[in-house]
């Protein structure tokens, strides 16, 4: 990877590995500002929005001092949360090669009077800022000098991509080199999604009950392949049967929630997209049948249409109250958009009716509406009982929850023990990433933020 990249630049926007990363402290971060919004403007960036996106999240990284450990995996877990470790790199590396090239091209074109120079590091995934050693009267006779060594980098960069392309398709086949490639794939009704296949033993169930058993995989929410496993379950029903909504409402519902779960990468876009076509041929079949309301629910909150959202959630609820699924996903949305009584109790009437309420999400949202009402021993209580159940080991947003109430009534050693054990369980998990994903204002998160920070979780 390194010797690829430094053959690309050429040298030229490569630190060395002693030389620091991260801001260059006299230069104040609005000239830093002003010199990315200069480089996103540009020509040569315009016709690479992609590469403009990373480069702008990459410099607010630097600049708000969150960047000087784990850059690797906060731009993972920004990008692609979605893939597994060995994509995720992958796509790591393509991104700072492409990254580079087009720096490269504009601060030996346009940009090479600039007073600031951006320079990349893929090494520590991060970026460098430096003053440019002043104006160069001839940057045009310069860069016409440099010309054919520029095309020599990009010829070699062109096979490199071409063979790995190939390479992908042979694979892989057509979809994860579209990924790599960074297309859009066309969203079509009823066609499997890269993911987890139908599990042998439901190929016998009828289509409603497949649908049924897809459902389940919907709960606990943070649990991405789990949602995955739903979105080709209910494929699956809608290829069985196109005329059953539910079917189309379990795919629309798993898709919003991985779009929640990936927001603001690429593959964000085309799970909402999925999930916006799902809805729109579920309430064509159906529009008054519940399960399809809270599908269509879920869908709208993740496009931030919060009233709409609560609209549909609540005529879901009033109709079927008594269905756990609705129930739960009712409760989760009442939690997440601050109506912490309302969850708490609605919870509680779900857990009376529910046969497994040590791991069911009402028990869940319950002990996190208590957390926030300030009832921490409910929400000890709750979660404690729940670690010995099977399941809620996985969950992360419980031992998050555990974590901030040991904390907040001054169990320290508890809660630095919980913290400690999400870091070694979930090493790319970012719990500042909950507030802003999840809760209508992200604002909401900041009481949770300040006790898992003061029970040792870095960089909060």
């Amino acid at each position: 990877m390194s010797g690829f990249l430094r053959f690309l630049d050429d040298g030229a926007l490569m630190p060395s590995p002693d030389e620091s990363i991260g801001v260059s402290y006299t230069i104040a971060p609005e000239v830093i500002r002003v010199a990315c919004a200069r480089v996103c403007g540009s020509a040569v960036f315009q016709l690479a929005s992609n590469q403009a996106s990373f480069l702008r999240f990459l410099v607010e990284q630097e600049l708000s001092g969150k960047a000087s450990q784990h850059r690797k995996d906060a731009v993972i877990a920004h990008f692609w949360g979605d893939r597994t470790k060995e994509d995720a790199e992958q796509k790591l590396i393509w991104a700072f090669g492409r990254l580079s090239e087009k720096l490269v091209e504009y601060y030996e074109g346009d940009g090479a009077d600039d007073p600031i120079c951006i320079r990349v590091n893929p090494l520590e995934a991060g970026l460098r800022f430096e003053e440019n050693e002043g104006p160069r009267p001839n940057a045009e006779l310069t860069y016409g000098r440099r010309l054919p060594r520029n095309w020599m980098t990009l010829a070699f960069l062109a096979v490199v991509l071409c063979a790995t392309v190939g390479f992908v398709f042979w694979l892989n086949g057509a979809g994860l080199s579209r990924v790599l490639l960074e297309e859009e794939p066309d969203v079509q009704l009823g066609v499997q999604s890269e993911g987890p296949s139908v599990p042998e033993e439901f190929v016998t169930l009828s289509a409603e009950e497949l649908e049924l058993q897809a459902r389940g995989f919907l709960f606990p929410f943070l649990h991405m392949e789990n949602q995955k496993r739903a979105l080709a379950i209910a494929q699956e029903v809608i290829k069985r049967d196109p005329a059953y909504a539910q079917g189309f409402a379990t795919a629309g519902y798993a898709a919003a929630a991985l779009s929640l779960l990936t927001r603001g990468g690429g593959a964000s876009k085309r799970f909402l997209a999925e999930a916006q076509a799902m809805r729109e041929q579920a309430m064509k079949l159906d529009s008054d049948h519940p399960w399809v309301l809270s599908g269509a629910g879920i869908t709208s909150y993740v496009e931030q249409d919060f009233a709409n959202s609560m609209l549909l959630l609540e005529e879901a609820y009033g109709l079927a109250e008594d269905d756990i699924h609705i129930a739960s996903t009712y409760i989760s949305l009442a939690f997440v958009t601050h109506r912490y009584a309302v969850a708490r109790d609605a919870a509680l009437l779900a857990m009376s009716t529910s046969p497994d309420t040590a791991i069911s999400t009402p028990a869940r949202i319950h002990a996190f509406a208590s957390f926030h009402l300030g009832d921490y021993e409910a929400t000890m209580t709750t979660l404690e009982a729940a670690q010995t159940q099977s399941g809620l080991e996985h969950n992360v947003a419980s031992l998050v929850y555990l974590a901030a109430a040991y904390q907040a009534v001054g169990r320290h050693d508890a809660a630095h023990n919980v913290v400690q054990r999400i870091q070694s369980d979930w090493p790319l998990f970012r719990p500042e990433l909950l507030g802003r994903m999840f809760f209508q204002d992200s604002a909401e998160a900041d009481f949770l933020m300040q006790n898992l920070a003061a029970a040792g979780w870095p960089f909060l």
